[in-house]
C-alpha cells in the first residue's frame, strides 16, 4: 500500500514551481482546496500538487484563473466539464439547455 505524501506549504510550492506567495494566492481564490490542519500547521497532499501542475498547464495554454476556478468548481460539484464549456459560450445556449439541464 502506497503511503500518503503530505507537504508544509514551502515545500509544495517548491515542488510545483511556484512562490508561497502565489500558493496563497491560489488558496484564497479557491483554487485548491482547503488543506487539513494541524493546529496551526498546514499540510498539502498529491491531490493538491497535481491541482496546481494542472493549473499551470493551463495558464500556459492561455486560460484565465477565473476560468479556471469555475472549471475546478464544476467538476468539484459533478457538473459535466461539456456542459461548463457550453455554459461558457453565448454562441452554443440552446446545445447547454438541451444536454445540461440542471
Amino acid at each position: 500500500m502506497t503511503e500518503k505524501r503530505e507537504y508544509r506549504m514551502e515545500e509544495l510550492a517548491r515542488l510545483a514551481g511556484i512562490t508561497v506567495r502565489t500558493l496563497r494566492f491560489y488558496r484564497e481564490r479557491k483554487l485548491i482546496p482547503p488543506p487539513r490542519r494541524e493546529g496551526r500547521i498546514a499540510w498539502y497532499d498529491d491531490h493538491h500538487l497535481a491541482r496546481l501542475r494542472t493549473i499551470a498547464a493551463l495558464t500556459e495554454r492561455g486560460h484565465t484563473l477565473t476560468g479556471i476556478a469555475e472549471l475546478a468548481d464544476a467538476l468539484e460539484h459533478g457538473r459535466d466539464v461539456v456542459c461548463f464549456l457550453y455554459t461558457s459560450d453565448a454562441a452554443a445556449d440552446l446545445l447547454s439547455v438541451v444536454l445540461c439541464v440542471s
